[in-house]
Formats: structure tokens, sequence, C-alpha cells
């Protein structure tokens, strides 16, 4: 038995049912990023002063904790909960409070995961439908002898 893992389509029809199961994982996943958002703001009463949001990594979006603010003296980096920019200000906050933050935190982390893993299982789909494509188109030239 082989360990290799077989990236092979029998019917242009898998390919599709692929990548419309990906399209809705993804949904999905911003539908849940969308509901922690919403948990985060019943928590706090949209009085916390960090916010859940989306930035572009390469070909997939990640969510991060950032400090909502108006003026220039806070740090608006994208951060993880355990970054040091959020130690002083999560030894302020409660410990069942920061409790349901590292929650918060975990299904982020496991959310960009997948976020991560949806667009990259996308982009080897296209890659591979591209690529087949253009052999496809070569060896039809060939047959007909008009080869490149």
């Amino acid at each position: 038995m082989s360990s290799r893992l077989s990236f092979e389509f029998h019917s242009s029809n898998q390919q599709a049912l692929l990548l419309t199961s990906l399209e809705k994982l993804s949904a999905t996943s911003v539908l849940q990023i969308n509901d922690i958002k919403q948990q985060l703001i019943e928590l706090t009463n949209d009085k916390f002063p960090l916010s859940i949001q989306k930035r572009r990594t390469g070909i997939y979006d990640q969510y991060f904790w950032r400090f909502k603010s108006n003026n220039s003296t806070d740090s608006r980096r994208f951060v993880r909960l355990y970054h040091e920019d959020l130690e002083d200000y999560l030894e302020t906050c409660g410990h069942d409070f920061t409790l349901q933050l590292k929650r918060i935190e975990e299904k982020l982390i496991k959310l960009n995961a997948n976020l991560r893993l949806i667009a990259t299982l996308t982009a080897i789909v296209i890659e591979y439908n591209e690529q087949t494509s253009k052999l496809f188109a070569l060896q039809t030239a060939i047959d007909y002898g008009i080869a490149p």
C-alpha cells in the first residue's frame, strides 16, 4: 500500500463539488467570526478597548485583536492575546474575564487555521485545473499537428 496522498480527480464535477464545499466552509468560518465578535460585544457592552479585525495575509484572511483607538499613542498593530502590548492591560482585567478572552482567542486561532487550509486547498485545485488545461491544450495541438 502506498503512503502517498493522491490528488487525482476523475471528473470536473468532483472539482466543482470540492470548490463549492470549500466556499461553504469559508463562509461558515466567517459567520463564526461574526458570532465571536457579537459575543465579545455582549460580554463587554462594547466598552472593551480591543476589537477583532481582519488582516489579509497572502491568499487568505486572518483575524487578530487590535486596540480601538483614535489617537496615535496606542498600538494599532494586529496582535494575539499573549502579545507583550496586551500584558499590562490583561493584568487589569479580572481572572474570569481573561479566561473568557482566552477562549475567544482559541476559537480565533482555530478559525484562522481553517481559513488558511481552505485558501490553500482552493489554490491547489485552481492550479491543478490550470495546469491540466494547458496539458490538454498541448495534447490537442499535438493530435491535430499544430504543436507549438
